[in-house]
């Protein structure tokens, strides 16, 4: 991965924080609406300092990205790898924290992430409802697309 907004080395951050501002760039141009990534790993630090760590970050590049006026949406992603900060958890808090921000979840990457815990139709909605409880009105539309599969 080339986005590391936690990494132990400050120019790693910086290069990382470059990466996401030119996505940004180029997403606008493309006229896309929102765009993804991951957020890093915790390394040999503690998670909630690599939170604090990636939502300064973030709000960083909330700011240089509404001062040139890109219009895609930043959407961090949820993380399959435990090494990774990226939770359900962790996403929808600095989503709540940082309104310019939207979360990208990835079930592939929960599955991954809790052994295969997420693997039922309470746990996709439990995952929704949470997503909701942090989402606008049309990003509900989620739950009714999920509602019509066939478990």
């Amino acid at each position: 991965y080339f986005i590391n907004l936690a990494s132990l080395e400050e120019e790693k951050i910086q290069k990382s924080i470059e990466r996401i501002i030119n996505t940004a760039y180029i997403s606008h141009l493309c006229g896309a609406k929102k765009f993804t990534f991951h957020l890093g790993f915790y390394q040999k630090q503690k998670p909630k300092e690599v939170y604090d760590i990636v939502k300064n970050n973030l709000i960083e590049i909330v700011n240089i990205i509404n001062d040139n006026n890109y219009k895609p949406t930043m959407s961090p992603e949820t993380a399959g790898k435990i090494t990774s900060i990226g939770s359900l958890e962790e996403i929808l808090n600095l989503c709540k924290e940082i309104k310019e921000i939207k979360p990208c979840i990835d079930f592939a990457h929960l599955y991954a992430r809790t052994f295969g815990e997420f693997n039922t139709y309470e746990k996709f909605k439990h995952i929704l409802d949470l997503k909701n409880a942090t989402a606008t009105k049309k990003t509900n539309v989620v739950e009714k697309i999920i509602s019509r599969i066939t478990w």
